[in-house]
């Protein structure tokens, strides 16, 4: 940008050299950034091109970079990105900063000597100019391979430690890392640059230097107890203990040279003492590669002398683990013991060299007798009030032992476990194998104590556990969420039956209550599902009740409805509530669904509907069972289909099976029928009971197709004949019958998150159960009926489970029914998933079987929380396109069964909410209190005060809404004394002329007022060119683009994920004030659920309002719960203005985080106020007047610093880059030696010369 300024002549060599000055100090001090998140996959390719004793060149190659046009890069140890700031932490940074053009760059970077180390691996780093590296910035990273001739050039072929880690050189936490502040570079504090005062440089002062002193003798160490004096080697050692060890002839004189950092390499770098597992040639000066060298526990022997003249930024690193070396070669270290990351040999004492010298003599050690730790871990795997809670165990580092007890216990009890008790679960593991086990121990919930704590302990085998046989143990955590599934809190609830049905006497329907708490009365009413807000006093409801008797949260009580209040269309409900108040969703404590069976409608309405009656004609082992069905009132059919099944598996019935005996009866004559129905005594079971349907033809059995259905009677003595039951002659010993087997049922969750989403605010929805199928503990639970071929034998073959469960939402538009699902197990280890959708059975899901815990009990075979995957199928023929992540499924093999226990009917619902409009006209222009000084900042749109009285004590959700057009501007709560106050500005499109500024809550209050804006200054900024992105809210732009099937339609708006993006913004800007208004225009139309969903957000504007701003739209369409929508200048989102200021001409906004507000969710209709949306970024451009202020200049030299200072002062933010200060302080050094001028300043009356810059 171009700048024209006025400048006195006299002090323009002054601006100059304080320009320069500053910079300096900018170069010194740097400055913080706070940085965007963005970043994108890129590819770095580096390669090392020369390699000297100077240090190493590496030549970069980048692409796949975002379109940006630079980018920040620096060659660090791998994988320390997070300890890297403008401060070091790299070894070598790219400046110039690379710049990139379509996506690329190529660049060098030069690491000195001093900034690397041989035994790391290096990478090059490719990121957001402005930010500190992280998963958002990053834009691509890439390996440096140095080949070992190469650290050779750089270092010499003496061997160092190619692989080790110096003790505080870590580079993410270790100064010493930094090449901005390498001891060599201070000449202050390196003590091998004074010649002056080196003592050790003066040959006639040095005693040590004298040619005929004597050396220390070899290098030798001595390992001992924490005592100090009894011999370590050959003892039982553990982790934690303490061992000494004693040196001698280590020459506290030698290993000079090394790396350099942290201590320079003029000094001796002092000797590692370590504990830890070596292999068998493990010395540094033979070339071994570090991982031979596994360290547990170390210190650092250095003279002290030698330590006093380390620079003091590396002092307490190294301090940390020091012991001294003293002048005779002796030192006395303790090490605490610590199991080594790995194992490449033994345990024992090791010294070597420091700092990558290489000295043999130093190399020395000491074998030890150490045992690493037993270990056990501990995870909850599940945990549920029906199964309890399931732990995984995990032990390693038990040795060589094959078999140990595990068992999970209550904190510190171990001494009550025996064989037969004091663990709440245990296990005998006979397979631990290389020293390791995994064992799952399940409890039942109601053995467990939430004020308790629990541990699992592993200890030898024919033992009982104590100090002496446990190997280890671990505390199990059981959070919050645990807790609650393994004890949930009761809930309240009311179940329904009919106790008796007639034309006469009406319905009744016995209502029973549970878990109501401590209440001693409730209301109970049976209405027409859903009508509860029609509920009062006086009616509303069939019948209702007040009992007063209610016991330990429980009741039960008879509701009697006439037969002709009752209509077969509707459905009805029992719903029970607070007691003096009406239903609501306050105040209803349970409802319950009433079930009213096709008999007893007849009943009810004396309705002369289709039946059919059955009569067992024959009864004998060796013809079956024969039954005749006699059918009535069927109408003018023609035909029908007649089946004898077992009772309520009509939904197995299909043209292939599922059935004992079937029939068509072709000729139906004045809609009746009879017929015999036949078969085989072996498909028959005594245990079960069976009936006879007759139904539509051409179709399958339901509930809309079945004319009517009667149990089959079948006597003791017809069961004796079917089965050949005589009575011996001779008695014969009973023999024990086998035990029966289990009942089969099917368990699954389906999918929490569909369900999740089923019931949200978003889709609005519920969930039915039903058809035989119930819930419990968020699982979907469905019975064994008959069919399927699975063989026992071979694990093979298909089971069939009964029932429904039907997914509703978006009004209607979302409708899906997961039916009757059936497993077929193919092979060991695998299954399919089938349910039945539009009348056919899909393949929903594939079942992984080998990683589901298989069990056997009495006959039955239970897969429990088997991995289940949808299919495409299932995508798109059951769930509409809907892609979602299914939940593992538990099922078991078994006999024919119902259900498991649980609730049926709609099993859960989203809570809508209704949604409440503004009165057209405001509703009241009187009550709001403001004094003489809020009244006028108000009337000019500015920030006013305002308040009234009359609310409840802290009413919340008080409306502020401005008129003549209804504006929500936000909502406030009242005082503890009824007083609403409200602080904030008008909307800047709010037009000039009469308006009434009302609070509506339980009273209405209200401010006439006139707003004559258009005689106040609005803005002294004009702002041109403006730039706006916001991408509203992510999850939702999935969420349209997934769910709903649908998408956006952009008009003068861009989209570059993940922001739409405004260009050519205009308006105007008050610097002093923060007001304005910046006008974008364009719209964005989302669309959804064919149709359903159709927004638009138009006419996009940027109000700034002091410390606070908007995004402002016009919202138009049809929201997503189907409300229509026409509001203007509505304050969709808000977010804080902070500390935002006009700098350079521009008003930037970076990133700011936006809330959805009062007025944003009663207009869209999709999240509540307050819901964080995406960040807003803006580059608002002012005239070049615009933020600088008219000041006085006694001085030349206090104009010229203002003006450097106004530029230059960093963001208050942590963490960002220094470099960017560092080069720009460069930059405008060499400016200022061209004789340029850092800043423009607003024109004096006395100033002659003007000055073009360029910035």
């Amino acid at each position: 940008m171009t700048d024209t300024a006025i400048a006195s002549s006299g002090s323009n060599r002054l601006r100059v050299l304080l320009a320069a000055f500053v910079s300096f100090l900018l170069i010194a001090a740097g400055a913080v950034i706070a940085p965007p998140a963005h970043a994108a996959g890129g590819t770095v390719t580096a390669g090392v091109t020369s390699a000297t004793s100077s240090g190493v060149t590496v030549q970069v190659q980048a692409s796949g970079l975002p379109d940006v046009a630079g980018a920040y890069a620096a060659l660090i140890v791998k994988g320390t990105e997070s300890g890297l700031t403008g401060a070091g932490g790299y070894a070598a940074f790219a400046v110039p900063f690379p710049t990139v053009a379509a996506g690329a760059t190529s660049f060098t970077l030069t690491a000195p000597a001093g900034s690397l180390d041989r035994t790391q691996v290096y990478e090059v780093l490719v990121w957001q100019q402005h930010s500190n590296p992280d998963a958002a910035t990053i834009y691509g990273r890439g390996d440096v391979a140095i080949s070992s001739g190469q650290w050779d050039a750089v270092f010499g072929a003496e061997t160092t430690d190619p692989g080790e880690t110096d003790p505080g050189t870590d580079p993410g936490t270790d100064p010493g890392t930094d090449p901005g502040t390498d001891p060599g570079t201070d000449p202050g504090t390196d003590p091998g640059t004074d010649p002056g005062t080196d003592p050790g440089t003066d040959p006639g002062t040095d005693p040590g230097t004298d040619p005929g002193e004597q050396t220390p003798a070899s290098a030798s160490i001595s390992v001992f107890l924490a005592d100090g004096t009894t011999p370590a080697a050959g003892v039982a050692l553990k982790a934690g203990d303490k061992v000494v060890v004693k040196g001698s002839g280590y020459d506290p004189t030698a290993n000079v040279g090394g790396r350099g950092v942290p201590i320079p390499a003029n000094l001796p770098q002092g000797t590692y003492v370590v504990f830890g597992n070596f292999a068998s040639s493990w010395q540094p000066s033979t070339g071994a590669a570090s991982s031979n060298r596994s360290v547990g526990s170390q210190v650092w022997a250095l003279s002290e002398g030698v330590l006093n003249q380390v620079p003091s930024q590396y002092q307490s690193a190294i301090r940390s683990q020091w012991v001294d070396i003293a002048d005779d070669g002796t030192f006395t270290a303790t090490l605490t013991l610590k199991d080594a990351a790995a194992t490449p040999g033994s345990y024992g004492v090791y010294t070597y060299p420091a700092g990558g010298v290489s000295n043999a003599d130093q190399e020395r050690s000491v074998a030890l007798n150490y045992a690493v730790t037993p270990k056990i871990s501990t995870s909850v795997k599940s945990a549920s009030a029906k199964d309890g809670l399931t732990v995984t165990a995990s032990g390693a580092n038990l040795g060589a032992i094959t078999g140990a007890y595990v068992a999970l216990i209550e904190a510190g009890t171990e001494a009550d476990v025996t064989g037969a008790g004091g663990f709440l679960a245990m296990q005998f593991v006979r397979n631990v194998s290389g020293g390791a086990f995994s064992v799952d121990l399940t409890a039942a919930a109601d053995t467990l104590d939430r004020s308790k704590s629990y541990e699992v302990i592993a200890w030898q085998q024919h033992t009982n556990p104590s100090a002496s046989t446990i190997y280890a143990r671990s505390t199990v955590t059981i959070t919050d969420e645990n807790w609650s599934a393994l004890q949930p809190e009761p809930v309240a609830s009311v179940t329904t039956s009919v106790k008796s049905a007639s034309a006469k006497d009406g319905l009744t329907v016995t209502a029973s209550g549970a878990n109501l708490g401590a209440i001693t009365g409730a209301y109970v009413a049976l209405i027409e599902a859903g009508t509860e807000a029609d509920v009062t006093g006086a009616g509303g409801f069939l019948a209702m009740q007040f009992v007063r008797n209610v016991s330990g949260g429980a009741f039960s009580v008879d509701l009697t409805a006439a037969a002709d209040t009752l209509d077969r269309s509707k459905s009805y409900e029992v719903i029970a509530w607070q007691q003096h108040t009406n239903p609501s969703a306050s105040t209803i404590y349970a409802r319950s669904t009433v079930t009213i069976s096709d008999a007893q409608w007849a009943a009810l309405l004396d309705d002369d509907s289709a039946a059919v009656e059955t009569k067992v004609k024959t009864a004998t082992a060796k013809d079956g069972l024969t039954v005749t069905a006699t059918a009535s009132n069927l109408g003018g059919i023609k035909g029908a289909y007649v089946a004898l099944i077992e009772s309520g598996t009509e939904g197995s019935v299909t043209a292939g099976g599922g059935f004992l005996a079937m029939k068509y009866v072709q000729e139906v004559t004045f809609g009746a029928f009879s017929v015999d129905l036949t078969t085989a005594a072996k498909t028959l079971d005594r245990t079960k009971s069976y009936e006879v349907i007759v139904w539509q033809q051409h179709s399958l059995p339901t509930a809309d197709t079945i004319y009517a259905r009667s149990t089959v009677t079948i006597t003791p003595a017809q069961w004796d004949k079917l089965f050949d039951v005589n009575v011996p002659e001779t008695p014969t010993k009973p023999v024990t019958p086998p035990a029966s087997v289990p009942g089969g049922s099917l368990r699954w969750a389906i999918s929490s998150s569909f369900t999740n989403y089923i019931t949200s605010d978003i889709a609005k929805g519920a969930i039915d159960v039903s058809n035989g199928a119930t819930r419990s503990g968020g699982q979907f639970q469905f019975g064994q009926t008959v069919g399927g071929d699975y063989d026992t034998k071979t694990g093979l073959g298909s089971v069939v489970y009964r029932g429904s469960v039907r997914f509703t939402g978006h009004n209607g538009v979302l409708d899906v029914t997961v039916a009757n699902p059936q497993i077929r197990i193919t092979s060991a280890g695998a299954a399919t998933l089938y349910v039945s959708s539009g009348g056919s059975q899909v393949a929903f899901a594939t079942v992984d079987l080998s990683r589901a815990v298989r069990t056997t009990a009495n006959g039955a075979v239970t897969y429990t929380a088997a991995p289940t995957a949808l299919t495409d199928a299932g995508r798109d023929r059951v769930l509409s396109g809907y892609s979602t992540v299914l939940n593992p499924v538990t099922f078991t093999i078994g006999s024919v069964a119902a259900a498991p226990s649980g609730t049926t009917g709609t099993v859960a619902a989203a809570v809508v909410k209704a949604k409440q409009t503004l009165p057209a006209t405001a509703p009241s222009a009187e009550g709001i209190v403001i004094d003489d000084e809020n009244l006028v900042a108000l009337e000019s749109g500015q920030s006013a005060t305002i308040s009234a009285s009359g609310f409840q004590a802290n009413e919340e959700g008080i409306k502020v809404v401005v008129y003549s057009t209804p504006v929500l501007l936000d909502t406030v709560t009242a005082d503890a004394d009824g007083v609403a106050t409200w602080t904030g500005m008008l909307p800047a499109s709010l037009e000039d002329g009469a308006h009434t500024l009302t609070l509506q809550g339980s009273v209405d209050r209200g401010l006439a007022f006139t707003l004559t804006r258009a005689t106040t200054v609005i803005g002294a900024c004009t702002v041109e060119g403006a730039t706006l992105k916001w991408g509203y809210k992510e999850s939702f732009r999935t969420y349209i683009e997934g769910i709903a099937k649908g998408g956006w339609t952009l008009t003068d708006v861009a989209y570059q994920y993940p922001d739409y993006v405004w260009e050519n913004g205009t308006g105007s800007f008050d610097d002093e004030s923060l007001a304005g208004l910046v006008t974008y225009g364009g719209s964005i139309t989302f669309t959804g659920h064919d149709g359903a969903l159709n927004t638009t957000l138009a006419n996009a504007r940027v109000e700034l309002a002091g410390d606070a701003g908007y995004l402002v739209f016009d919202v138009t369409g049809t929201t997503q719960d189907g409300a229509s929508v026409d509001q203007k200048g509505v304050r969709l989102a808000e977010f804080a203005l902070g500390d935002a200021a006009v700098v350079d001409g521009v008003l930037s906004l970076d990133a700011i985080p936006t809330t959805l507000t009062e007025a944003g969710a009663a207009a869209f209709g999709t999240y509540a106020a307050g819901e964080a949306l995406d960040p807003v970024t803006a580059v608002i451009p002012v005239d070049a007047e615009c933020g600088v202020a008219v000041e006085e200049e006694p001085e030349a030299e206090a104009e010229a610093s203002t003006a450097v200072t106004a530029v230059t002062a960093p963001a208050d933010s942590e963490g960002a880059p220094v470099w960017p200060w560092i080069v720009g302080g460069l930059v405008v050094v060499a400016l200022a030696a061209a004789g340029g001028v850092l800043i423009a300043r607003r024109a004096k009356k006395d100033e002659t010369a003007e000055v073009t810059t360029e910035v």
